[in-house]
Parts: C-alpha cells; sequence; structure tokens
C-alpha cells in the first residue's frame, strides 16, 4: 500500500501522542501535522494537503463544521471524526453530519474505543473512497 498522509487533529497533546505512534508504527502511515486548534487544522489542511485527517470529535465543541470547512476548500481530504462511543452513531444520524457526508462521501465516524486494527481499517477504507 501506498504511504497515506494524515493530519492528527485534537486539543489533547496525549491523545494526538499515542496516535502519532500507533500510526506510525504501520510504515504505510505518515503523520504530517498535529494541530490543537480548528484554525490550526484548516491552516495545515490547507498548506499540507493530507489525504487524511483524524479530528478528535468533542460533543461540546463544532468538530463536524471544521470537517465541513476542510472539505469546502479541499474536497478531496477524507475526514475520520473520532469520539466517544455513545457520541459516534449519534453523529451519523445527525442531518448537518449526513449533508456533510453525502457532499463528498469523505466523512467516516469512529469510537475512541476502538482498536488500532479498527483505526487503520478506516484510515484503508476512507483513503480507497
Amino acid at each position: 500500500m501506498d504511504q497515506v498522509s494524515v493530519l492528527l487533529a485534537s486539543s489533547h497533546i496525549g491523545l494526538r501522542l499515542s496516535l502519532q505512534q500507533v500510526l506510525e508504527n504501520e510504515g504505510w502511515i505518515k503523520v504530517v501535522g498535529m494541530p490543537a486548534s480548528e484554525a490550526d487544522t484548516l491552516n495545515l489542511a490547507r498548506t499540507l494537503a493530507p489525504q487524511v485527517i483524524i479530528v478528535d470529535f468533542d460533543p461540546a465543541d463544532d468538530s463536524v463544521e471544521t470537517g465541513r470547512r476542510i472539505l469546502k476548500m479541499s474536497p478531496d481530504i477524507k475526514i475520520i471524526l473520532l469520539g466517544p462511543h455513545d457520541h459516534v452513531s449519534s453523529v451519523a444520524r445527525k442531518p448537518a453530519t449526513q449533508a456533510a457526508a453525502v457532499l463528498v462521501e469523505s466523512i467516516e465516524g469512529l469510537s475512541k474505543d476502538s482498536s488500532p486494527a479498527e483505526l487503520m481499517q478506516s484510515i484503508a477504507t476512507v483513503k480507497r473512497h
């Protein structure tokens, strides 16, 4: 498999560092940036043009809107919303998320409880689409 460039967007440094270690151990994934804010995420998405962005979904903020802005700017980028188990399935049912996903077919939800293998599978899946 060709190497996939990934941006890890989270305000939690521990999550970013943990995900970076797990992803880069795979060999076919290169973490190109780890922004901590929406502004940094949008800037790095524009300048680094990663193939996949993993967005740490927090129900208290507007991660879905960040995803929409990224997709409006760079429709070829694939997005994985990584969130709490109890919110991931509800996010997929929200009209705003459905509209964004239908528009470009590039948003996928994944629980933070998922295994590294499930995360790798999600990256491979969104990369193929």
